[in-house]
Order: C-alpha cells, then structure tokens, then sequence
C-alpha cells in the first residue's frame, strides 16, 4: 500500500527530472554540433558561414524575452481578468513620472537593440563588404 502511494507520488517528480535531464543532453548536443560546425568552418577556406547565423543558433536571450513579454503582459491580462485590480495598476502606472518612464523604455529599447545587433551587426556588415568587393 506505503508503496504504491509512494510511487503514484514520485512519478511526476521523476518524469519531470527525466524531462529536464532529456533538455540538457539536447542543449549540449546543440552546443557541440555549433562548436563542430565551427571548427570545419575554420579549416575551410571554400566554405562560409555568417557568424550572425551561428549566434541566432545558440538562442541565447530566452529568458530576457520572457521575462520582458511577461513584464509588460502583466497589467493587460490583470485588467482583462479583473476590471478593478486593473484601474490600480493603471492608476499607480500614472503616478511614476514621466520622465522615468521614457527613460526605462528608452533603457529596455537600448539593451534589445544592443542585444539584437550584437548578432545581427556581423552579418549585415559582411554582406555589405561583399556585395562591394563583387561590384569592383
């Protein structure tokens, strides 16, 4: 009986362990074919690949997107769900000042802008030399 109750107990949490466990072997399996790609890039001077393509491989930033998308959904969905928790948020947003408010959008806009550009920037620039070593 103590054992079957165990048990019904202890499956969600091992299945949830396998699952996590599954993720991670995906992730280093990901890395390691990044890191193999390039290194064959690396020793061959016929083949090319953008560096942007490489980074937007590794997907980096997940947690910074969901949390921002999470951060800005909040006062939405609480207005939606409850009309009158809403009215408090809106109505304690109104009281941050202005300025701060277009100093943090500011703030969020520069670091995706940074974050975004940190691996777009490479491949927009080769592409860029290479269409004008192609035209001379």
């Amino acid at each position: 009986m103590w054992s079957s109750i165990i048990e019904a107990i202890s499956k969600p949490f091992t299945q949830w362990f396998k699952n996590r466990g599954d993720i991670k072997k995906a992730k280093h399996k990901l890395e390691l074919a990044i890191i193999d790609n390039q290194s064959r890039l690396a020793l061959s001077e016929a083949e090319y690949n953008h560096q942007w393509e490489m980074e937007s491989l590794k997907g980096n930033s997940q947690y910074l997107r969901v949390f921002c998308f999470v951060q800005f959904a909040i006062p939405l969905v609480v207005s939606v769900v409850s009309p009158e928790h809403g009215k408090l948020i809106w109505a304690n947003l109104d009281l941050v000042p202005a300025w701060f408010v277009k100093v943090y959008i500011i703030m969020v806009g520069a670091i995706w802008g940074i974050h975004e550009l940190k691996s777009l920037a490479p491949g927009i620039l080769g592409e860029i030399g290479a269409r004008f070593k192609a035209k001379k």
